[in-house]
């Protein structure tokens, strides 16, 4: 496959994760409160009419999309860093034979602590917690830890900061090493602005502004934090897990403000257009051919 397709591939694989992730949080509508210094997840949307079965599932394919997605963030940029800055080492990664063996790692990995959790989660169809600001929205089901459960959760959380530190790590080095490269090679302005062109929005793609950030790590840490220091915060843990809800909607959003082309056609709809008035002056020319009938008639 050529770079172009590659790259292709990689942001499909993750708009196609987070349009699933987007789907299941609707039907989910997670929650978080912590009563009598427990912590619990809520789940209060379409989701609680489904059987528990269905429930558990659905469950382990959020945990799953949301560890890949994790997992894969770092891979589109440091393909470009193998390309752009020739390290064939890492190039040897990306390979017809190791690309889709490095694929399947991720995928048993994320999968594994997916399954993993879904053992150590108990799911209460009948709330004995009181919800006094959801009391329009019925009776949620509560998904609480296990007292066996606290050690595999320490480690789902080691593993989950320790990936993000580590994905974050690489979204900041391997463009700084792309855009060195960049000004030292002898490359013509157009391949070298294309490139760079191609780098940022490789970069929007993947998510290392600050938005994506918040909406989706802010979240975790949250939850770690409660997990391993419990507060009283009764209904108001349901906006920490609502940022979930809006992740998939800030990549388009940067690519709208960042992106030259795209910020000019939002600015020309907020701006007030202007007319301006020119005004029109009448004037007669007159041909060489005109002039000379004009005298023959006189």
């Amino acid at each position: 496959m050529s770079e172009i397709i590659k790259s292709r591939a990689f942001i499909a694989v993750r708009a196609t994760a987070d349009l699933a992730m987007a789907i299941i949080f609707t039907i989910l509508q997670l929650g978080l409160t912590v009563d009598r210094s427990r912590l619990t997840v809520l789940i209060y949307g379409p989701a609680t009419r489904y059987p528990i079965c269905m429930i558990q599932c659905l469950c382990a394919l959020l945990l799953f999309l949301f560890n890949l997605d994790l997992v894969s963030l770092p891979l589109a940029v440091i393909y470009r860093y193998s390309v752009i800055c020739r390290r064939g080492r890492i190039q040897l990664l990306f390979t017809h034979r190791n690309l889709p063996l490095m694929i399947v790692g991720f995928v048993v990995v994320a999968a594994s602590f997916a399954g993993m959790m879904q053992f150590f989660f108990t799911y209460a169809l009948d709330s004995d917690v009181t919800y006094t600001p959801l009391q329009f929205m019925g009776t949620p089901i509560e998904v609480q830890l296990k007292d066996i459960g606290f050690i595999p959760a320490t480690i789902y959380c080691s593993f989950l900061c320790i990936t993000t530190t580590i994905s974050y790590c690489l979204m900041i080095y391997s463009p700084r090493k792309i855009f060195v490269e960049l000004r030292s090679t002898t490359l013509s302005p157009q391949t070298r602005k294309l490139q760079r062109e191609m780098t940022i929005c490789m970069l929007l793609q993947v998510s290392t502004a600050l938005l994506p950030l918040i909406f989706s790590t802010l979240p975790m840490f949250a939850f770690i934090t409660l997990l391993i220091a419990p507060a009283q915060i009764n209904f108001f843990g349901t906006t920490i897990l609502a940022l979930l809800n809006w992740q998939p909607c800030v990549y388009p959003l940067i690519a709208l403000i960042s992106i030259r082309p795209f910020r000019q056609q939002l600015t020309k709809l907020w701006t007030r257009k202007t007319v301006l008035v020119v005004p029109l002056i009448h004037s007669t020319i007159f041909t060489t051919k005109d002039a000379h009938i004009s005298s023959m008639n006189k």
